[in-house]
């Protein structure tokens, strides 16, 4: 439990020190003109810090009119801290747009992605665009050299409703070598059955 304080109150200090250095009364945007209000992205970065879950699209609406819009900026952001532009994209499945499945498959299918982010994107696909991201997810899970990453594949697959998930998994069942990835694939091929 100290531990997890600990760890709690040192992601606070960095995201605020992540913050410190930004103007507080606005700048404008080096690509436009508009001007950027300082206090929204503070507070929808607060909420992606919650620890239990995701926001809603709804509650970071309430935040600011422009949730969309700053989340996507975090999710590009290479250089935010990492676990605030994990929950960013995994947030943008909230807004299931072509913008967003083409940012977010593009950086699926992205060699130079790190394969950590990988683990997450599969899942945020899954869950933001169901049927539509399964041929994006499927090599990952009958391909992809990284028994870990075959794993995070089949459960995204697990999450998605339908029979095309279903006979991936089933196909991965068959020819996956490794004895402990044919065990949670076998788990998940009988979840959604």
């Amino acid at each position: 439990m100290k531990l997890f304080l600990l760890l709690l109150i040192t992601l606070s200090l960095l995201a605020s020190m992540a913050v410190a250095d930004e103007p507080r009364e606005g700048a404008k945007d080096a690509d436009s003109s508009a001007v950027i209000d300082y206090d929204e992205v503070e507070a929808i970065t607060a909420w992606l810090s919650h620890y239990h879950r995701i926001p809603t699209a709804a509650e970071l609406e309430r935040v600011s009119p422009r949730a969309r819009e700053i989340v996507f900026e975090i999710a590009l952001d290479e250089e935010a801290f990492l676990f605030h532009r994990h929950r960013a994209l995994h947030a943008l499945s909230h807004w299931p747009d072509q913008e967003v499945f083409d940012f977010l498959s593009g950086l699926l299918t992205d060699d130079a992605t790190d394969e950590g982010l990988k683990h997450h994107l599969v899942m945020t696909l899954a869950r933001g665009f169901g049927d539509r991201a399964v041929p994006l997810i499927e090599p990952f899970l009958l391909n992809h050299e990284d028994p870990q990453l075959r794993i995070s594949a089949a459960a995204a697959l697990a999450k998605i409703d339908g029979d095309a998930s279903h006979q991936i998994l089933l196909r991965a069942l068959e020819q996956e070598e490794n004895s402990i990835v044919r065990s949670r694939i076998e788990r998940y091929a009988t979840r959604i059955r």
